[in-house]
């Protein structure tokens, strides 16, 4: 796929995604569930008048760490540096004896875990159901386009 134009890439992601889905509703069913908030998590935080639900708070929280540590993985280490040079001249890093594929497999890798802990974070609060990656693909699509 590394060959092919980045339209392919969208179409192939679009139609793995529709498969999945798919496969999704065959073994599940078209249907959602929701899904609970874990016990320690449960409840509310009031700060005067202010009322918040604890397990929103975490996961700001815990989003704000993983992107801070997303950003010093890509700006503070070797791989972070291999990547953003690999994505600038994907030819002149190979000549450096880095593998590219390896890297961009493995960052693919790292984005597609990072996908699933959203999902797993947003279940409590907008359940899980076969759909829910239709609307972040929209997204995802234009960002790319």
């Amino acid at each position: 796929v590394y060959a092919k134009p980045h339209e392919f890439h969208i179409l192939v992601t679009v139609g793995l995604a529709l498969a999945v889905q798919e496969l999704v509703i065959l073994q599940w069913g078209p249907l959602g569930d929701s899904v609970a908030v874990p016990d320690l998590l449960q409840g509310v935080v009031m700060w005067g008048s202010f009322v918040y639900p604890k397990y929103r708070l975490f996961v700001i929280g815990f989003t704000a760490v993983l992107a801070v540590g997303l950003w010093w993985v890509l700006e503070g280490t070797r791989l972070g540096s291999a990547v953003r040079a690999g994505s600038e001249s994907t030819e002149m890093v190979s000549l450096l004896g880095i593998n590219v594929f390896r890297i961009f497999s493995l960052v693919f890798a790292l984005g597609a875990a990072t996908a699933a802990i959203a999902g797993v974070l947003a279940a409590p609060i907008r359940g899980a159901e076969p759909f829910m990656g239709i609307e972040a693909l929209g997204v995802a699509f234009v960002v790319v386009v």
